[in-house]
């Protein structure tokens, strides 16, 4: 990231040549997606499947920054609801909108100068 602090990401790029130019496949994505997930971010699975069966269906990568650094919301160790004091004060702690916004920028150079897919990148979010 921009203030140095390296950040974890899920990156996946599909497998199916979906991708094609004139014809011929090309030997990577044409365009990226830059994903933004749910509260239990880039590791989990139910992240990870969908994010999966995006870019296979679309023939683009993805790339998911992990914007919580490590610490995702975890019903398990936090409880399931969103409407409670722990919720709010995890939520608190994740949110400097200065600092997820920088880690997104950051992201989205990432993919248009040092991936398989430099020249179109786009944003989604779950």
């Amino acid at each position: 990231t921009s203030d140095a602090t390296p950040i974890e990401a899920y990156f996946y790029v599909p497998t199916s040549p979906r991708h094609s130019l004139a014809g011929g496949h090309l030997p990577y994505p044409p365009a990226a997606a830059l994903i933004l997930t749910d509260v239990y971010g880039v590791r989990d699975s139910k992240n990870q499947e969908w994010m999966q069966a995006f870019a296979e269906e679309t023939g683009v990568a993805v790339l998911a920054p992990d914007l919580f650094r490590g610490n995702p919301w975890d019903e398990d160790k936090f409880g399931g609801d969103t409407q409670s004091v722990q919720y709010e004060t995890w939520r608190s702690q994740h949110y400097v909108a200065a600092r997820v916004l920088t880690d997104i920028a950051d992201a989205a150079l990432f993919l248009r100068t040092k991936s398989v897919v430099p020249q179109k990148t786009g944003v989604a979010t779950e």
